[in-house]
């Protein structure tokens, strides 16, 4: 590598030409200093150079030339940066420079070179440049046309990790470099040397099928590298492998992996990986379950993932995201968060020991976890169990197509709601609970986070019907237990129907509400509504009074109103094209976060070519973070006149 300029002597000059306007005497001081610094290229050196500059790992500063003051720790050159760093997490580097200049001599460029390689390695790779950008300049006072200037990056940070093949040393190599509007260049190269640092990669190299000897996960000839995968192994499954590997569990216990990817480049395709139950062709050595434990992500691109009955899949990490796919027994351990990409399926049992499984929120029949009955797979029946208030599914569970049976207790595979019809016959039923959402009730009552969506097919007669309401304690919204009561809305928004309460038993968190007749005034059948708790005594964060979509011309007018307003942040417009999937379309500010008047609210849709039915619903924000949401209106348009609806 070059070395033109001697950026520390630059640095020495800096200080010099601030200090210039002294006395005579400290003139006749730096004017030695100079001497002694001397040679032309030195010279050229201080018209411009480096005078602090900062290397930045995972958001930590360190510091080469100088920090300028601050509080930044040096660069550890030819020494170790401290911890360790485990495969799959990051190292990212960022890099500021800045430069000074004088006697018209202006830095136009500036960048940051760094390559990264074993320790002690013979060869050491090519540096890749990071180019970096001006953002600020700042004149002297005492050299008019000179400037300080601030270099930063602006593209995305480099992650360290991805230039290293597996656990061991590795070394980090780096500087910096600039351009002079004379063709010279500027350094901050440890005199030549490069700024050194070295940094340890802990865990096992990726793993990846290979099939090559079979389909025995445990087989270390299956895989590349040839070890069997642990809890700290990245893997990967690719589609089209001719031996689609099966796991059983035999005497070597679990399949166990950190993130595992099933398929690349979202190639379909058939199943890719099997869970399987028994291995009936290993009597001796096969267990009763096969079990796969994932202590990161999980991403099954084709949709290649498939579990026999008498096996388990088990989210075992802290936070995870994971991809749907259709399970038999799942298990959630390991704390954190685990969140679904899309929608599962479970034909077993859904068990939590410890974690939250959260699933998107918009649509759910397309996000969220649906416990279906598997004919094949009865065990201990089909259901979710071991929920507590810090482990729990938190988004849209789907109890799907039961057959109600009347004088009953139908639990719907334990979600957290009993229904008994009095007569007549409901039908199938299918349930929706969501959690972590606060509804509207009617005055000043505000939902807990958690509501019951039914829905059926084949209804005779008008049976009354109890429910029975369980919640858990961290869905409570702060309202006192004694004050909770029944409410149902015929669509999930205003306006809430209070119902009471026929018992609440605090200590397991139920409420029951009996005998509810099974026609509402209005001549709808009630059971088909969604049903929430809530507490009348409270105010609301808002009251809404009314919300319409009027047609005018192309557009769609929304329209609404507010009797008081607590903590309210604004209202989000949503847009459906079916009445299930809603998506953002803008956002309309609170005129005030806390109003005891009536306010009106206004928002246009303006979208080009709209055509057949649009449904829009309002997401009410609180300052604090919850949100709400208000009854769909719906507008045609197209062939026909558009149709209003009101609230």
């Amino acid at each position: 590598m070059q070395k033109l300029l001697n950026t520390q002597q630059s640095a020495s000059y800096l200080l010099l030409r601030r200090l210039f306007t002294g006395s005579k005497a400290t003139l006749l001081a730096l004017v030695a200093l100079v001497l002694f610094i001397g040679s032309a290229s030195q010279a050229n050196a201080q018209n411009s150079g480096f005078y602090k500059n900062f290397e930045v790992f995972n958001g930590t500063y360190y510091y080469t030339l100088s920090n300028g003051g601050g509080s930044a720790p040096a660069f550890p050159n030819n020494n170790s940066f401290p911890g360790t760093y485990a495969q799959g997490s990051q190292l990212l580097l960022d890099a500021e420079a800045n430069t000074f200049e004088n006697s018209g001599k202006n830095v136009q460029k500036a960048q940051f070179s760094y390559r990264v390689y074993p320790k002690d390695a013979a060869n050491k790779g090519n540096f890749i440049t990071l180019p970096l950008t001006l953002a600020e300049a700042v004149e002297s006072p005492q050299f008019p046309g000179s400037f300080n200037k601030k270099w930063i990056n602006s593209n995305t940070k480099p992650d360290l990790l991805a230039f290293t093949s597996g656990k061991g040393t590795y070394t980090l190599e780096l500087y910096f470099d600039g351009n002079v509007n004379d063709g010279t260049k500027i350094f901050d190269s440890n005199n030549g040397n490069n700024y050194k640092a070295d940094f340890e990669v802990t865990g096992n190299a990726p793993a990846q099928w290979t099939g090559n000897a079979g389909q025995d996960w445990f087989n270390a000839a299956n895989w590349s590298p040839q070890t069997v995968p642990d809890a700290n192994t990245d893997v990967t499954i690719p589609a089209g492998t001719s031996n689609i590997p099966k796991i059983f569990n035999g005497k070597l216990g679990p399949a166990q992996v950190r993130s595992l990817r099933i398929g690349t480049n979202g190639t379909p395709g058939a199943r890719a990986l099997i869970l399987a139950g028994t291995d009936q062709s290993d009597p001796v050595n096969g267990q009763s379950k096969g079990e796969l434990r994932v202590y990161g992500n999980f991403f099954a691109l084709t949709g290649g993932f498939s579990q026999e009955p008498n096996s388990t899949f088990v989210l075992a990490g802290g936070d995870q995201e994971f991809d749907g796919a259709t399970f038999i027994d799942v298990r959630i351990e390991g704390g954190g968060t685990k969140s679904l990409t899309n929608r599962m399926d479970i034909k077993g049992v859904l068990t939590f020991v410890n974690g939250v499984l959260k699933t998107p929120t918009l649509d759910p029949s397309n996000n969220s976890v649906d416990l279906i009955y598997d004919p094949n797979n009865i065990g201990t029946g089909n259901q979710i169990v071991g929920e507590t208030a810090t482990s729990y599914v938190q988004g849209f569970l789907r109890s799907l197509n039961r057959t109600i049976v009347q004088n009953a207790a139908n639990t719907f595979n334990n979600i957290g709601v009993v229904l008994t019809p009095n007569g007549g016959s409901p039908g199938v039923v299918s349930v929706t609970r969501l959690t972590g959402f606060t509804y509207k009730g009617v005055g000043t009552s505000q939902s807990i986070q958690r509501s019951f969506t039914f829905s059926a097919t084949g209804i005779s007669g008008t049976p009354s019907f109890s429910l029975g309401f369980r919640y858990l304690d961290n869905e409570l919204n702060g309202i006192t237990e004694s004050n909770l009561v029944l409410f149902r809305a015929q669509n999930g928004f205003v306006p809430f129907r209070p119902l009471a309460k026929t018992t609440i038993d605090a200590a397991n968190n139920l409420l029951v509400r009996s005998n509810i007749e099974g026609v509402t005034n209005d001549g709808v059948n009630t059971l088909l509504g969604v049903f929430t708790l809530g507490d009348a005594t409270n105010p609301l964060p808002v009251t809404l009074t009314s919300f319409a979509a009027v047609a005018q011309g192309p557009d769609a007018l929304l329209s609404w109103t507010t009797a008081q307003e607590l903590n309210n942040a604004g209202f989000e417009v949503q847009v459906s094209t079916d009445g299930t999937a809603f998506a953002k379309l803008g956002f309309v500010a609170a005129a005030s976060p806390n109003s005891s008047e009536a306010r009106a609210y206004q928002f246009r849709d303006a979208t080009a070519g709209k055509q057949g039915t649009r449904f829009y619903r309002l997401r009410q924000l609180d300052t604090d973070g919850k949100e709400s949401f208000f009854a769909p209106q719906s507008l045609a348009f197209g062939g026909a006149l558009a149709a209003s609806a009101q609230a």
